[in-house]
């Protein structure tokens, strides 16, 4: 039960940390982790050029993969996504490429080639079997998983203040709606494709409810919304 540690149902007051495992896999910042149930693994990225894949059974590493040796992100990896259906995890970095991995064998299976700036998010929709990419230069482009061919491009042409890129990217696939965040958020793909602005700073990240449906996000002034 939640306490705080001062309650007579405890004979110590005092509470101890707790540490299942600690271990320091990569070298440099680890930029993304994610667990995946299907694999029982837990997947790190890094600046260090590694995506290390981490056993919660038996404790130890399945695989890294060691990204800059197979000319795939030289200057770090800055974040994944995993898709369940395809069994590929995709990445990407200050490379305007995004690569996808077989899980398995840490083996590429595909490269996203079509971006002018580098890539700065990539999110799977497996329901309709495509990946998307983002890029710094406001440049969206939807692909199809099977084939990894573009399907789709859209550049945002308007100007944000104070930052003029995109800071947080979502995917709600109950609505099959992109949310691109700045100091606004817009909606893509969905039936209103309006801009509202709801805070002057730069929004850093964003989240949605799929029970109540409703949108979460967070600035540089500390507002939560």
């Amino acid at each position: 039960h939640a306490c705080d540690g001062k309650l007579p149902c405890h004979p110590h007051p005092q509470m101890e940390e707790i540490v299942a495992w600690k271990r320091k896999v990569h070298s440099n910042w680890v930029t993304r982790t994610m667990y995946i149930p299907e694999l029982a693994v837990l997947v790190s990225s890094s600046l260090d050029c590694t995506l290390r894949l981490r056993d919660f059974e038996f404790n130890k590493d399945k695989w890294t993969l060691r990204a800059a040796k197979q000319s795939a992100h030289c200057k770090g990896i800055h974040g994944f996504d995993w898709s369940k259906r395809h069994n590929v995890v995709g990445t990407y970095g200050l490379e305007r490429e995004a690569f996808l991995w077989n899980p398995y064998t840490s083996r590429p299976v595909g490269v996203l080639v079509g971006h002018v700036a580098s890539v700065c998010a990539l999110l799977f929709n497996d329901p309709e079997n495509q990946v998307t990419t983002v890029s710094v230069d406001k440049t969206i482009k939807v692909w199809d998983t099977r084939t990894l061919r573009c399907i789709q491009s859209i550049t945002d042409q308007a100007t944000y203040r104070p930052e003029d890129s995109f800071t947080a990217v979502h995917f709600q696939p109950r609505h099959r709606c992109l949310v691109t965040a700045s100091s606004s958020l817009f909606f893509r793909f969905s039936r209103k494709n309006n801009p509202f602005k709801n805070t002057d700073a730069g929004i850093v990240a964003l989240t949605v409810s799929s029970l109540h449906g409703h949108v979460v996000t967070a600035d540089n002034n500390q507002v939560v919304l």
